[in-house]
């Protein structure tokens, strides 16, 4: 989960003329965090669903934040902020409906 974290903010404040390819900025937000849903819910099975979706808003809020002020090819773009909440909380209720099958399915 650290691991990833660290990857997705360190490629969210590169500079965008030190990436190689021009990939679809939103699905990059999409995939980055639906992935981190889904290991912040694996790392932390006790932790309310609720309270990782505020911890991935507060990071894709930290990440806009220092895009706005950088200065290096990087825009703050709060459609970007809502895209994250979006997926993450997309993420995290599939979790969620999947918690809530398993008991069914093992009885």
């Amino acid at each position: 989960m650290g691991a990833t974290s660290l990857a997705v903010l360190v490629l969210a404040v590169l500079p965008s003329l030190s990436i190689p390819v021009n990939p679809d900025d939103k699905l990059l937000h999409i995939a980055a965090f639906a992935v981190l849903a889904l290991l912040a819910a694996g790392a932390f099975p006790q932790t309310r669903l609720r309270s990782l979706w505020f911890w991935l808003v507060g990071f894709a809020a930290a990440i806009e934040m220092i895009q706005l002020l950088m200065q290096q090819g990087r825009e703050a773009d709060w459609n970007d902020l809502m895209v994250g909440m979006s997926a993450a909380a997309v993420a995290l209720f599939l979790v969620h409906l999947i918690r809530r099958a398993a008991p069914a399915a093992s009885s």
